[in-house]
């Protein structure tokens, strides 16, 4: 990370600039525009699910200025890397309950809907060239809504694709129940405590999976989605935030570096790129919250 501290000379309008600045940050949706344009993430919560790497944060509404060069060339040192938007899906009853869901199949609510219209409103200017979505409904509904406002707006995109392999982290006996239920957390902190020590083939109890088990498929599916015949440079991946922090944080250790994340809310974004000479993922910014929305929230534990 760099942190590039700015003269102490001012100009005689700093007072204005600097009320102006104090003002903007206190606009959550005006913020998280302008990070989006500058690639960079917004700091906040660190990830629960971060294996053996410290991922450190800011206060609420700075900028850290971890960033990918936009224009950075693949290995072979043409531009072929391919963009990857991915986005967390809408809202659920279980999400507003504060239970597991896991691999259970819950669909979206009324705020989840209207979550997934606002997110198609803020992609309305990205360009897509393939949609690929985890087979949960939760996750695919979300997709079919920013897909159908996208053609009442007129633009043309691909039909969407399910990918089991995209689903969130199976929970085992831990699905349906409430994630503050003390004996919950407490298992919970066991499980992260493991996976921190490296034990990542620790599974959840009854039958579910361990972080290795998740991050494996969700890494194939990825693969598969930016390198299909038809994937285009832009691909769009719908999913679930316990995945995305997962694979937030295996980039992360693999690479040995550090990066200040936002909480993976409702309808966040997240953009990574891929280069196919390579074979590389490499982050650009993780849960930007690009819909104007205070119900949306990270209850992913």
């Amino acid at each position: 990370l760099s942190f590039r501290p700015h003269s102490a000379r001012l100009p005689s309008s700093a007072p204005l600039l600097a009320l102006c600045w104090c003002w903007r940050l206190y606009q959550p949706h005006s913020f998280a525009a302008a990070a989006a344009a500058d690639h960079r993430p917004i700091a906040g919560r660190t990830p629960s699910f971060a294996p053996a790497v410290e991922i450190p944060t800011d206060r609420p509404g700075s900028v850290m200025s971890y960033s990918m060069d936009p224009d950075k060339k693949g290995a072979d040192g043409q531009q072929n890397l391919v963009k990857l938007y991915i986005c967390r899906h809408g809202e659920t009853d279980w999400n507003k309950e504060g239970r597991i869901q896991g691999q259970t199949d819950t669909k979206l609510n009324q705020d989840g809907l209207r979550q997934a219209s606002l997110l198609a409103e803020a992609l309305s200017s990205y360009p897509c060239t393939s949609i690929v979505s985890s087979d949960l409904r939760r996750a695919y509904d979300t997709a079919a809504v920013v897909r159908d406002g996208w053609i009442k707006a007129g633009r043309n995109v691909p039909e969407i694709k399910k990918d089991a392999r995209l689903r969130e982290i199976h929970a085992g006996n831990f699905q349906g129940l409430l994630s503050s239920d003390k004996a919950v957390l407490s298992h919970r902190k066991h499980l992260y405590g493991q996976w921190k020590q490296g034990k990542k083939d620790t599974k959840y109890p009854g039958g579910g999976e361990s972080f290795s088990d998740l991050v494996n498929r969700a890494f194939a599916g990825l693969k598969d989605a930016v390198t299909a015949e038809d994937a285009g440079q832009h691909v769009f991946v719908f999913c679930h935030g316990g995945l995305i922090k997962s694979i937030a944080a295996d980039i992360l250790e693999r690479e040995k570096r550090k990066m200040g994340m936002g909480p993976a809310t409702n309808c966040c974004l997240s953009t990574l790129t891929y280069d196919p000479k390579a074979d590389k993922f490499e982050i650009v910014h993780m849960f930007q919250q690009i819909i104007n929305d205070k119900k949306a929230k990270d209850d992913t534990g």
